[in-house]
């Protein structure tokens, strides 16, 4: 049991700091480039998945090679 008389009021606690988040760098929220993947010799294009993870998880849909149609 706790016995608290009316002299003895505990002291407030230090107010915390401002929590705020650091700024991110700017390559981190620039758009991820585009390089030419049609030369001969290139792996090819990114997957969906992996074209929605270089972009921050923004979803821009890019024509595919079957969309636009055969060559």
């Amino acid at each position: 049991m706790r016995l608290r008389f009316w002299r003895c009021r505990p002291a407030l606690p230090a107010p915390l700091p401002r929590r705020t988040p650091n700024e991110r760098p700017a390559w981190a929220t620039a758009p991820t480039d585009v390089f030419p993947t049609s030369d001969p010799g290139r792996a090819g294009r990114l997957t969906r998945a992996q074209e929605w993870r270089a972009n921050g998880g923004r979803f821009i849909p890019a024509p595919r090679r079957a969309e636009e149609g055969t060559r």
